[in-house]
């Protein structure tokens, strides 16, 4: 019973952590294209992705959203430590940023 509680009052939360979502899916996918179209620009837009991933991968697990969390996580900490080596990022990482896109993009649809 009182998990269907704490479920329950959680919802209001994760509806608004989703709209915010697609918002930030916006912001990646703006940035994505930037880094890809401009290489000259590609560490300041993949640190604006990282930002913004790891906004949410610090909520999306609390969320119930492990899967995403976990895959925000992952993409941040690839970010940050390419750009602290030498500014090369490696080729997965953008695939994992699409990725990351289609996750996200299946739970703002489901939201719908």
């Amino acid at each position: 019973m009182m998990q269907n509680s704490l479920t329950d009052s959680l919802q209001p939360i994760r509806d608004r952590f989703i709209a915010i979502l697609a918002d930030r899916q916006s912001e990646i996918l703006t940035s994505l294209e930037v880094a890809m179209q401009t290489p000259e620009f590609a560490t300041v837009e993949l640190e604006r992705i990282g930002g913004v991933m790891h906004k949410i991968a610090g909520t999306a697990g609390t969320l119930g959203f492990e899967a995403l969390g976990e895959s925000a996580q992952k993409i941040e900490f690839s970010i940050l430590t390419s750009s602290r080596a030498n500014g090369t990022y490696p080729a997965e990482l953008w695939t994992d940023i699409v990725d990351w896109l289609e996750l996200s993009s299946g739970l703002t649809r489901d939201a719908d």
